[in-house]
């Protein structure tokens, strides 16, 4: 894990919580170790396995909308 965590530039605390998928961790993290293990192409992945993300994009939302004071 050591070396995991200086080929990414990243900490070992910040490579335990990629390991652990805590939500709080960056994508951008994500694809340092990626990168580092050499599997950066493999970020489209994730992509395609975010359910709610995939819906929201579908959706093609509009403009925020605000409320009058």
């Amino acid at each position: 894990m050591e070396d995991l965590s200086i080929g990414a530039d990243i900490s070992l605390p910040t490579l335990r919580n990629i390991e652990a998928g805590n939500p709080n961790t960056s994508i951008g993290l994500y694809l340092k170790v990626l990168t580092a293990i050499g599997l950066e192409k493999d970020i489209t992945k994730v992509a395609f396995a975010d359910p709610t993300g995939r819906q929201l994009y579908d959706k093609k939302l509009g403009e925020r909308v605000t409320k009058n004071k």
